[in-house]
């Protein structure tokens, strides 16, 4: 009867996964037909990019359903991985978020150029071969890219006949990064120029070795992590992380760091052993990492101060650490911004930082006004479908409402022992979280808002994603208990992850075909 009842459940699994499918399908090609620009080559090439990933999808699916007690780690980086290689080939190079600045920035990089250059002009930018701005220049313009654009990009990139000359290629967005957030993408596309590829799959290098990164610290901040494992594990697999991570987005050095420091520092919290020579060394290598990578992320180096008492031998010890901690921290800002003269802002930038300091009681304003009004939306577009610039899927409300049902259910399946903290450390990650969610809006307010108002009461440029590092510690806030209901939800918290990238590819399809 047992057997009965199990195969009784699969097949209804499976034929509601079937129903699924063919719904979506029906509705997304229905669609795609109508589309005049879409003829049948474009129709057939989505049917057959459908039953790809939808065979894939149900591959894994299976996989999750016929193993027991595997590790969420080593579940994120199989999942992880499958995706990632597909969203890296589905978005066409240089469409992911701000990429083809990131792909200056990278490229620069790669050629051991760490800082900008300005031209005659007093335009900043780097100097590169000239191809690199010409793989994007051909393709028209950021919203025309396509699968045929992108054929066009690197038949472009594969023609002897056209110059490569270096050449001043204006980089103002991300030519004052630090290199260090784009050592990832820069090691691929220096691997694929040293084997002689040309300059467009240099790029796919790049987006690779980027995702390995992502993939490698994602495996390590689940494994440290004492708690909040399947969370993190649903929170990583979201489609706006899994989706920027295989593109040349600097962000994902940012977001993994301060990530695995995170983890790191909850892990020594929960031992309580004396801090060892490899703690310390981890400590000290992601501090300057996370302060130089983006001054706004700079106080989740406070974290530092949950480290317990236990893991010094005296007080003096932890005071020492802590002071080397907050020294490395200041010095990396301080050498970064002399060397890179990173200060140095537009008029308007300076206008509106001098409006902040001389209005400071109307600037909270603007401040706690700025959260109320946007904070739904960010928080839909940190997690969910709202992807290259909103302008893919249809309805990425839908998936993002998903996508935080699934995180609450991951909250309450965790059956770790249950957290306690103190007043101080609740202070600590509260004031941390204040800080830097000020410091993004502040500094969008200061770089875009002033291009159109000085003193506006609205912000703009904000988006979800920059929220990211601090999820970790917006989760450890919510007062969520785990559910005594005896039922295991792990394989749902698994299952749902995987189900919810078949809509979001499905559209980028419609979109790019």
């Amino acid at each position: 009867m047992e057997k009965i009842k199990q195969k009784r459940n699969i097949l209804i699994a499976v034929g509601l996964y079937l129903i699924f499918v063919i719904i979506m399908n029906l509705n997304y090609f229905t669609e795609f037909v109508n589309d005049p620009y879409k003829g049948p080559k474009s129709q057939l090439l989505y049917v057959v990019l459908s039953i790809i990933i939808t065979i894939v999808v149900a591959a894994l699916l299976l996989w999750v359903h016929k193993k027991r007690n595997i590790k969420p780690e080593k579940v994120f980086v199989i999942i992880a991985s499958v995706f990632g290689i597909i969203y890296m080939f589905t978005t066409p190079l240089l469409k992911g978020h701000d990429e083809r600045y990131h792909w200056y920035k990278s490229y620069a990089v790669s050629m051991g150029k760490f800082f900008q250059v300005k031209n005659e002009e007093g335009k900043i930018g780097d100097n590169l071969p000239a191809k690199v701005e010409g793989i994007y220049e051909v393709q028209d313009t950021y919203t025309t890219m396509d699968y045929k654009s992108a054929k066009k990009a690197w038949d472009y990139a594969r023609d002897e006949s056209i110059g490569n000359d270096i050449k001043f290629t204006f980089n103002e967005p991300t030519a004052v990064y630090p290199p260090i957030q784009m050592i990832p993408q820069a090691i691929g596309i220096f691997l694929g120029r040293t084997i002689g590829l040309d300059v467009y799959l240099q790029g796919i290098c790049g987006r690779l070795t980027n995702l390995l990164f992502f993939i490698g610290m994602g495996y390590l901040a689940i494994k440290y992590i004492p708690s909040k494992k399947y969370f993190l594990v649903a929170f990583l697999l979201c489609p706006k992380i899994l989706y920027i991570s295989a593109t040349l987005s600097g962000d994902v050095f940012i977001n993994m760091i301060t990530i695995l420091f995170t983890s790191y520092i909850f892990r020594l919290r929960k031992e309580k052993k004396l801090l060892t020579k490899k703690d310390i060394a981890i400590l000290t290598i992601l501090t300057p990492c996370i302060a130089v990578s983006k001054l706004v992320y700079f106080a989740i180096c406070g974290l530092v101060l949950l480290i317990p008492k236990e893991c010094f031998k005296t007080k003096k010890q932890k005071a020492i650490l802590v002071g080397i901690i907050v020294a490395i921290m200041i010095i990396a800002i301080v050498i970064w911004g002399g060397i890179a003269n990173i200060t140095n802002r537009s008029e308007h930038a300076e206008a509106q930082k001098e409006w902040v300091f001389t209005h400071p009681i109307s600037y909270l304003g603007v401040l706690i006004r700025g959260v109320c009004n946007n904070f739904s939306r960010w928080a839909l577009d940190m997690v969910g479908g709202a992807m290259e610039w909103h302008i893919v899927l249809r309805e990425p409300e839908v998936i993002s409402i998903i996508v935080y049902i699934i995180l609450l259910l991951a909250l309450m399946n965790d059956n770790t022992e249950e957290e306690k903290y103190s007043v101080f450390e609740y202070i600590v990650m509260g004031a941390i979280i204040l800080i830097v969610t000020a410091g993004i809006i502040t500094a969008l307010y200061l770089e875009w808002t002033s291009a159109t108002i000085i003193g506006g009461t609205e912000i703009t440029g904000v988006q979800g994603r920059y929220f990211t590092p601090i999820v970790l510690l917006l989760a450890t806030l919510i007062p969520m208990k785990y559910m005594t209901t005896g039922r295991d939800y792990t394989k749902m918290i698994y299952m749902v992850p995987i189900l919810w990238h078949l809509p979001t590819l499905l559209n980028m399809f419609i979109y790019y075909i």
